[in-house]
């Protein structure tokens, strides 16, 4: 469709491919100094550039070659997904997520692109697993242990705000959980290695760049959506996005686009992917309040506080509305939204259309507002 093996109007996945050869050069001719300055201590896409030039480097510079990795780490991650949800929900929970995840839209087109989500978004479940694994383990594996360091670590260098709801989570779950095996010794043991973490990343380029985004993120919403509102193709209403605007749609969202924008053809061919996210939240919802009323919220904090504190983060940033944003925290949608499933019953269910018919108007309303921003 595009000519190339990229996707339309391909910015960031054309950035990385050519990066990764440049880096390859660079380091044939023993000239690596020049990337290092290039980048500027910008390390949020080091690890998928470093990636991509190992496979080059090893693997033949094959564009197909990376593509069929990523399906492969993309029906992994599928597994680790199944095996949070039996962990937490039992074996009927699992099932469906296990399943669901498998047919999810958005798993397999990112398969198709050369952008580092498939490999975040194994890297970031693989935590995931690993920290629910240990958490709930009666002994402190010093391996898994070790597994979940080089994991959570490895997060920073592919979206630092990834890493930062991580270590949140994690430090949130051995903290407050009720769990059986997490004692006072393990919980202290835990403590001390999230306290080292933190201390290892308060000095140096990461820290540099948290503290950076925690700047940024004062401005850089308001002026990214008067950018959108300026830009060729754009829609002048958004200047009116906030977060205030954005934080009631943050679960629900982003909302499939049905009308023709030329510069937003990759969006479009998302339509369903959108949709079914739209779709999962309600049975979220119903996992939600199933686990308040039963009082078991502190038994799965670890998915449900990352969840909610990488939202927050997003709804707070110039990438609110950006589905590859979004991406993230659709493993743990699918998790409790399966748990919500099979807590259906004839009392909740009755909902199910009413809210239906409420994602109907909001997607209605999302459009017409793109139609009525066009100039």
């Amino acid at each position: 469709m595009t000519g190339s093996p990229f996707e339309f109007d391909t910015a960031d996945a054309m950035g990385y491919h050519e990066e990764a050869l440049w880096v390859l050069d660079l380091l044939s001719k023993k000239q690596l100094h020049i990337y290092w300055v290039y980048i500027k201590e910008n390390y949020s896409d080091l690890g998928y550039v470093a990636y991509l030039t190992f496979i080059y480097s090893f693997l033949a510079k094959s564009v197909l070659l990376v593509r069929l990795i990523k399906a492969v780490l993309s029906a992994y991650t599928c597994v680790l997904i199944y095996k949070i949800a039996k962990r937490n929900f039992g074996n009927s929970v699992a099932n469906i997520a296990g399943i669901s995840s498998l047919l999810l839209p958005n798993f397999i087109y990112y398969c198709g692109l050369h952008l580092k989500e498939t490999e975040m978004i194994f890297i970031l479940v693989f935590f995931i697993e690993r920290a629910d694994y240990l958490l709930r383990e009666k002994e402190l594996k010093l391996f898994t242990l070790f597994t979940i360091l080089l994991s959570g670590g490895a997060l920073f260098f592919f979206r630092t705000v990834l890493g930062i709801a991580a270590l949140l989570a994690f430090i949130t779950a051995f903290t407050f959980s009720t769990n059986r095996y997490l004692g006072i010794r393990k919980k202290i043991g835990l403590g001390t290695i999230a306290v080292l973490f933190i201390i290892l990343m308060s000095g140096g380029a990461i820290s540099n760049e948290i503290n950076s985004l925690l700047e940024q993120n004062k401005t850089n919403q308001s002026v990214s959506m008067q950018a959108r509102a300026k830009r060729v193709s754009g829609n002048k209403l958004a200047v009116y996005g906030s977060a205030v605007v954005f934080a009631p749609f943050m679960l629900l969202g982003p909302f499939p686009t049905l009308v023709d924008i030329k510069t937003q053809q990759n969006q479009m061919l998302m339509n369903g992917g959108y949709f079914v996210r739209n779709v999962f939240v309600f049975f979220l919802f119903i996992g939600l309040i199933t686990l308040v009323n039963m009082k078991q919220i502190k038994n799965h904090l670890l998915i449900i506080v990352f969840t909610f504190s990488y939202l927050v983060v997003i709804a707070l940033s110039k990438f609110a509305i950006s589905e590859r944003f979004h991406f993230p925290v659709l493993p743990f949608i699918v998790i409790l939204s399966s748990y919500g499933i099979t807590e259906l019953n004839t009392k909740n269910k009755q909902y199910y259309i009413p809210y239906l018919v409420l994602v109907f108007f909001i997607i209605v309303g999302w459009n017409y507002f793109k139609l009525a921003g066009r100039e």
